[in-house]
C-alpha cells in the first residue's frame, strides 16, 4: 500500500482544479510539478505539498531552492501517483 510519503521525488501532473494557492482558491491552469514533500493541512482531504514546477529543470531557470510552490492538493491524487 502506498503511503503521502511515497509520492514524494514523483512528477505529478494536475488541472486546474486540482490544486489551490490557499483554501478555497482553485487553480485556474494545468500544472506539472515535481514533488518535493508532502505535509499535513487542516483542510479535509487535502495536503499541503513543497514542489518544484518542470521549468525549474530548464537549463534557463534561476531557481535554486529546496522548493519553489506550495500548493494544496487532494491527498487521494498524490495517493494514486504513488501507487504507479
Amino acid at each position: 500500500m502506498s503511503t503521502l510519503a511515497d509520492a514524494e521525488g514523483h512528477r505529478v501532473r494536475l488541472a486546474g482544479h486540482q490544486w489551490q494557492s490557499s483554501p478555497g482558491i482553485l487553480g485556474q491552469h494545468p500544472l506539472t510539478i515535481d514533488l518535493v514533500r508532502v505535509h499535513e493541512s487542516w483542510e479535509l482531504g487535502m495536503v499541503w505539498v513543497y514542489a518544484h514546477l518542470v521549468e525549474c529543470g530548464w537549463p534557463s531557470s534561476d531557481c535554486t531552492g529546496p522548493w519553489c510552490q506550495e500548493l494544496l492538493v487532494d491527498a487521494a491524487l498524490l495517493l494514486d501517483a504513488a501507487s504507479r
